[in-house]
């Protein structure tokens, strides 16, 4: 998994990905069934293929030029190129990733921690239901099951379908959960209070 902020170098143009190249676009709404994975949405592979070259079939050539380069250090606006700092004060990454931990104050990441810890005791939660309520429907299934062969072949395709139903569920609400979080700590970063102090006046 590539690090926030990915990017590409082509020449003098610097590649990354935005919210809206990711949400507001036609080829961004394709990273989902590119990537299946929000962590994936500002990557090298992702950046690739929002600017490769579509074939005439309507798939996507992944662009192989460029070099790829992550920016990591985000304790000063000074270690970034001026375009990533536009776009972070811009809040132009909401739901791209996860802002970073830097760009927080020490007593804000406290609280965006205890956040998450709650965030995720949701998504837990949530996850759980799901798999009670397939146990108990499969247990009942199960319990039930018709003495014709031929009946049960047919019961046998309704658990498989309740299996793979349950699994989609469950990866939408880790993406939801995850894309959710991705946009709140960005919307955290606004306010110049929860800001490091190199970033605060900016």
């Amino acid at each position: 998994m590539c690090e926030f902020l990915s990017a590409i170098k082509k020449g003098r143009s610097l590649l990354y990905l935005t919210a809206y190249d990711i949400y507001e676009t036609n080829k961004g709404n394709q990273l989902g069934l590119f990537t299946g994975n929000p962590e994936d949405y500002g990557g090298h592979g992702a950046i690739r293929y929002y600017y490769g070259t579509e074939k005439p079939d309507g798939t996507i050539e992944p662009m192989k030029e460029g070099e790829n380069v992550e920016y990591t250090d985000f304790s000063e606006p000074s270690k970034l190129p001026k375009k990533i700092v536009k776009d972070i004060l811009a809040g132009n990454f909401k739901g791209v990733a996860e802002c970073p931990g830097q760009l927080y104050s020490p007593s804000f990441l406290k609280k965006y921690r205890k956040f998450l810890d709650e965030r995720f005791k949701d998504y837990y939660k949530a996850v759980n239901t799901l798999f009670e309520w397939k146990s108990k429907v499969l247990s009942k299934i199960r319990v039930n099951l018709p003495d014709v062969m031929q009946e049960r072949k047919t019961v046998a395709v309704v658990i498989e379908s309740i299996e793979e139903a349950t699994q989609i569920i469950a990866t939408q609400l880790r993406n939801d959960n995850l894309i959710s979080i991705y946009r709140d700590s960005w919307k955290f970063f606004e306010n110049p209070k929860n800001r490091a102090k190199a970033w605060r006046n900016l």
